[in-house]
């Protein structure tokens, strides 16, 4: 991979050098799309780093709130949905 390139970058030069497919590659970005916006609420929340999903109730819920899930059940759909594409991607890729 050329040096420089954004993560979606990446994708994009996967796609053609044909070691990726481009609705893989769309699904990949949506997914990127997702945990990073969760985990950009959480850190403006938190007001430092954090990147792991809180695990008390009341805390998931004003979590899925400020991404703008109407329940907690709904945030872990979407975060569920996003690792579900994600990892195996990333296995093929990557291993």
């Amino acid at each position: 991979l050329p040096s420089g390139l954004s993560v979606r970058g990446c994708l994009d030069y996967l796609v053609k050098a044909n070691c990726l497919g481009a609705e893989d590659a769309e699904q990949l970005k949506e997914s990127l799309r997702i945990l990073r916006g969760i985990e950009a609420r959480m850190r403006l929340s938190a007001g430092r780093a954090i990147s792991s999903i809180p695990t008390q109730p009341d805390e998931r819920l004003a979590l899925a709130r400020r991404c703008g899930y109407h329940d907690v059940a709904a945030l872990d759909h979407k975060v569920q949905w996003a690792r579900d594409v994600a990892r195996p991607l990333f296995q093929k890729l990557v291993v």
